[in-house]
């Protein structure tokens, strides 16, 4: 998402859904831990075991990298591209 390709040394992640275990693809660290902001913080509520201040500033730095990257997060996102593990 970073619109970038990444370097030969940087370590790619294999992202997947945490509901369904489909895999979306492979995402630079940065954008993988941006996405797991959004996902864990910008859609749903707070922990109960977060203070107030922390969930604050994970929904603000989910916001931010929404708004960034609104578009390339659609496309991402979308679970018609997703690969099963069972296909794999």
């Amino acid at each position: 998402m970073t619109r970038m390709l990444a370097p030969v040394h940087r370590t790619l992640h294999i992202d997947h859904c945490h509901s369904t275990g489909m895999i979306r693809g492979l995402l630079c660290e940065h954008c993988n831990y941006k996405l797991m902001y959004l996902e864990e913080y910008g859609m749903k509520p707070k922990p109960e075991d977060m203070d107030d201040e922390t969930f604050t500033t994970c929904c603000e730095k989910a916001g931010r990298f929404l708004e960034q990257y609104h578009d390339c997060i659609l496309l991402y996102m979308s679970p018609e591209r997703w690969i099963s593990p069972n296909n794999c």
